[in-house]
């Protein structure tokens, strides 16, 4: 990415670095340099088949990565290798795998629409969703009383707080973990995402011993690359970029049907606004409507994070379904046999974008 785009760059890391130290505290900033590191290897590749140029490069290459460490975590555990120096050699030999597939791929082997300065500052101010949803409920998670008790909100006690457990358990090396409520059963649960921050509040440095605090400023990077993957995605559905920030933005912050039809009743009813605070709005499809549950964007960021990086992980491909295979020689050629000219006009008339712009995923 160009060296002109630097000003929003630097806006974009600043508010992401902003929020995790005044909600996850500043020891969340020192997980979050093993979390860089962590995801580095991928962020090669990433760039290598999309171009250091394109932003698409580094968010893509960046949950790769993240992907690829867990799943090397826990091969690591799974043979035994369970130590700090045997995680940090099975890391090494990832980034040997991931660097000779980049080699083998060569540069730039999906080609996206340019990506210009004005992608880079719309860019930037989305990112500015990540305080603004995370910040808040993140900042008063686990609040601590005058009398040491913690405090959590609705739906975190569910969540959040099965997620300390699982983290804590996988970090103890079983393979597989065993069910922290049911022990000695195997949990039967995706704790894949939790290897990385459950293995660093057990084997890493003392000040990131704190289960807690590495979900947190986990979930604060995911939250931040899946609002970036599906700012992309709409990016290339749109002709202009500040289009792709109004609508990314309209998703994460009004994207409920569910709360809009609510709304509507309460205002029928006459009833007051207040009643929202006490209803799980996304339930209200399985309440009133008998149908299944609906989680929200937010809800996903806050809640599971899990889910919202697989989405994430699901929407690089549809990006390099959407992209131009540079060289019929590439090693991707087989995902996209048919080369053509890509526009953004074809994107947003295709179907690898409609199912992700129109509608929020059911998690």
């Amino acid at each position: 990415m160009m060296r002109g785009h630097g000003v929003w760059i630097g806006v974009g890391a600043a508010a992401i670095t902003a929020t995790l130290a005044l909600a996850a505290g500043l020891h969340a900033l020192l997980y979050t340099a093993i979390y860089l590191v962590a995801i580095a290897p991928g962020v090669a590749l990433g760039t290598a088949v999309f171009g250091r140029r394109h932003a698409a490069g580094w968010i893509a290459g960046a949950l790769v990565g993240y992907g690829t460490t867990q799943l090397t975590l826990w091969a690591a555990v799974a043979i035994g290798a369970s130590s700090g120096w045997m995680f940090a050699g099975a890391w090494v030999l990832q980034a040997v795998a991931l660097g000779v597939i980049t080699w083998l791929i060569g540069p730039r082997s999906v080609v996206l629409p340019e990506w210009t300065s004005s992608d880079t500052r719309a860019f930037a101010l989305t990112l500015l969703l990540v305080p603004l949803l995370m910040g808040p409920p993140y900042r008063k998670l686990g609040y601590v009383d005058e009398t040491g008790t913690k405090h959590y909100r609705a739906y975190f006690t569910a969540d959040f707080v099965w997620h300390t457990a699982l983290a804590a358990e996988v970090g103890k090396h079983s393979m597989p973990p065993r069910n922290p409520y049911l022990a000695p059963a195997p949990i039967h649960y995706y704790w894949t995402y939790f290897m990385l921050p459950g293995i660093v509040s057990h084997d890493g440095p003392a000040p990131l011993r704190q289960v807690q605090e590495a979900l947190e400023a986990n979930a604060i990077c995911a939250a931040a690359l899946t609002i970036a993957a599906l700012f992309l995605l709409v990016r290339l559905a749109v002709p202009v970029a500040w289009a792709a920030t109004a609508a990314t933005t309209i998703g994460f912050l009004a994207g409920s049907a569910e709360g809009a039809w609510v709304l509507y009743l309460l205002k029928r009813s006459g009833g007051a606004l207040a009643v929202v605070k006490d209803l799980n709005i996304d339930a209200m499809t399985a309440w009133r409507l008998h149908g299944p549950r609906i989680d929200a964007l937010p809800r996903s960021l806050w809640y599971n994070p899990q889910h919202s990086t697989a989405c994430a992980l699901g929407i690089v491909a549809l990006l390099v379904a959407c992209g131009e295979d540079a060289s019929s020689s590439s090693m991707l050629s087989p995902l996209a046999p048919h080369q053509r000219h890509v526009t953004r006009s074809t994107v947003s008339s295709s179907s690898c974008s409609s199912s992700m712009v129109s509608s929020p995923p059911t998690l």
